[in-house]
């Protein structure tokens, strides 16, 4: 009996003891740090492959936003986001949704803030300053179609939402966008992309530098055209930048779309000490046949479709002349 007795205090003990030990042989495993592999190591490039950066935006608009509404999308964002549908350029803007019936060829339905924008009727759509919205058309007043935009192009969008900036004008009433195309391409641009449905996408842009000289771009001529990197604070500077874009797709439905698009830019830019001088020309073209929808009974009693469905086709031809004596503070503050 005192035997049993003994035994049972000594393991009663021994418990206790690893009991109270155990947190202190956690704490020291896991306080004592892990080796380091060496530099060159598996491990370390295992380590570095799944690596996650995250940019921010670092726009300081004080005193150029007057409203919280108000904002920018710069060309990062846009780079990082995949466009299927050249509306969608406008999804950057915070609570804008763009929608789409009847085919590419048209413009998109816009969405901002729980009202029904229809078209573009109040909501006002600028490239580089010119209105997009047509004060008149069939799919009424204020239809923006923005199938000219090549998207490689926008350097940024800035936006404005609510009727707080009457010198915007016609359409904007619930917002406004405007596209800010790039005076000096990053970097020459040959695209060739292919997809389901017949989809095929061809795009060439290029800028060719005539003359430079002063400040980062001292020295180079039109021989240079090979490198056509912004040329930053410089006191003379001729370039012109060329996009030549066709797009075919045939859709999802059932009726094959044949959307063809061709668009055309072609830009010249230069600089004269502060001041800056833009010619810009562009062309678009296009034309789809409708998939639209018609009536279950018409269907059923089996009338031509040819009656329903009918082809479309759009256009858009603009030039701009665009002379800015002095640097703007504002485009400045957003590179």
């Amino acid at each position: 009996m005192a035997t049993t007795l003994k035994v049972s205090i000594v393991r009663t003990s021994l418990l206790l003891l690893l009991a109270s030990t155990r947190p202190l042989l956690c704490q020291e495993a896991i306080a004592r740090p892990s080796p380091t592999p060496p530099v060159g190591s598996s491990a370390v490039a295992e380590a570095e492959t799944g690596r996650v950066t995250v940019v921010g935006r670092i726009d300081d608009l004080t005193g150029i936003a007057t409203t919280a509404s108000q904002g920018t999308v710069g060309t990062l964002d846009l780079k990082q986001r995949p466009m299927l549908r050249r509306g969608e350029l406008l999804e950057v803007v915070p609570g804008l949704i763009i929608t789409q019936h009847s085919g590419e060829g048209k413009a998109n339905q816009y969405y901002l803030r729980g009202f029904n924008l229809d078209h573009g009727t109040d909501f006002a759509v600028l490239a580089d300053g010119l209105p997009v919205n047509m004060r008149t058309h069939a799919h009424g007043q204020g239809y923006a179609d923005i199938n000219f935009i090549i998207p490689e192009l926008v350097e940024r969008i800035d936006f404005f939402k609510g009727p707080y900036f009457p010198a915007i004008g016609d359409f904007s009433g619930a917002g406004a966008a405007e596209f800010k195309l790039f005076k000096q391409l990053p970097q020459n641009i040959f695209t060739l992309e292919f997809g389901e449905n017949d989809y095929f996408r061809a795009l060439l842009a290029q800028m060719l530098v005539l003359r430079s000289s002063g400040g980062a771009g001292s020295g180079l001529n039109k021989d240079d055209a090979k490198n056509p990197a912004p040329l930053a604070q410089t006191k003379l500077l001729d370039a012109v930048t060329y996009a030549l874009e066709f797009t075919n797709h045939n859709g999802p439905f059932d009726l094959e779309e044949d959307y063809q698009r061709y668009n055309g830019f072609l830009r010249y830019y230069a600089v004269r000490d502060a001041d800056e001088f833009t010619l810009t020309a562009q062309a678009f073209s296009s034309r789809f046949d409708s998939p639209d929808q018609i009536p279950a009974t018409r269907d059923r009693a089996g009338i031509d479709l040819a009656f329903w469905l009918a082809g479309h086709n759009g256009r858009r031809e603009d030039a701009a002349l665009q002379p800015r004596p002095g640097v703007e503070a504002i485009d400045q503050r957003r590179r």
